[in-house]
């Protein structure tokens, strides 16, 4: 039980130090990253998600660099898409495992 507890101890504190937040090195210090997540990091404009593991009509948002979450709502929705963080895209206006961007 002991174990268990400073398992648990060590794993919250390992958390805790990690840099939060959707900016690198904590809440607002540096760029925005709409895509966060290590896997599902390619920031996709989607005509359409069907159940999270394939986005169709999928393209690079018109401002690579958008500066927050509603930037890049903004510019999928100038294009009729839906803003997307997916793992992998292919080139043919599709992408694979993608999900909403964090604050969406």
């Amino acid at each position: 039980m002991k174990f268990f507890a400073a398992t648990a101890v060590l794993f919250a504190a390992a958390a805790m130090a990690l840099p939060g937040g959707r900016h690198p090195g904590g809440e607002r210090p540096g760029p925005y990253n709409p895509c966060p997540n290590n896997l599902l990091k390619v920031p996709q404009c989607c005509d359409t998600d069907a159940l999270g593991l394939l986005g169709l009509g999928c393209i690079a948002p018109p401002n690579n660099r958008p500066g927050s979450v509603g930037a890049f709502a903004d510019c999928c929705r100038a294009s009729s898409r839906r803003p997307k963080c997916c793992a992998v895209t292919t080139g043919l206006e599709a992408s694979v495992l993608c999900i909403d961007p964090e604050g969406l």
